[in-house]
């Protein structure tokens, strides 16, 4: 079946170069922070929030974490 396909016109597709796994966080794709690393926030900073800001930090950092499609 494969030589008759061949001889209709098939192709088989070209594969694309094997690439090595990751095998470290330095050679993943994306930022080597961690959520909490990006923004500098401490702890400290959170404690001494008043509840409105507390409320606007996390709401922004909620919206961040959203996939949505493209438009």
């Amino acid at each position: 079946i494969y030589d008759r396909a061949c001889a209709m016109g098939y192709q088989p597709a070209r594969q694309a170069p094997r690439r090595e796994p990751p095998t470290s966080l330095a050679n993943v794709h994306g930022s080597a922070r961690a959520p909490d690393e990006k923004g500098k926030v401490t702890a400290a900073d959170i404690s001494g929030m008043t509840e409105a800001e507390f409320d606007k930090y996390w709401n922004d950092m909620k919206r961040g974490s959203t996939v949505r499609p493209a438009v």
